[in-house]
């Protein structure tokens, strides 16, 4: 996975460079994104008189989340659950103290 290319700033204190993040923060703090994936699903298939038609490959945006404590830096590994990683972005980082409301500008 390599997210967003070149260095990054997500939140004060935290920044990425590619799928290598910082935390120069006094807390932990979650860095999240989605990922790209390439899945394949299969029709449905109701006329057995007929051949099964062929899987038709499909884009699903699945979200990741990972953990950087505290004055530490961690490798992104964001991966797809079911289908082929086709490449990952950032979304943002928030002190793991103080989740995010959903309300904008969260």
């Amino acid at each position: 996975m390599t997210p967003n290319a070149g260095a990054v700033d997500l939140a004060p204190g935290v920044r990425c460079d590619g799928a290598h993040c910082f935390n120069d923060n006094d807390e932990a703090y979650v860095v999240h994104g989605t990922v790209a994936c390439a899945v394949l699903t299969t029709p449905a298939w109701t006329d057995m008189t007929l051949p099964p038609p062929p899987p038709i490959q499909t884009v699903e945006h699945q979200p990741w989340a990972i953990v950087i404590d505290a004055h530490s830096d961690r490798h992104i590994v964001a991966g797809c659950a079911g289908g082929a990683d086709m490449g990952a972005n950032l979304s943002g980082a928030y002190p793991q103290s103080r989740p995010p409301t959903g309300s904008a500008g969260g």
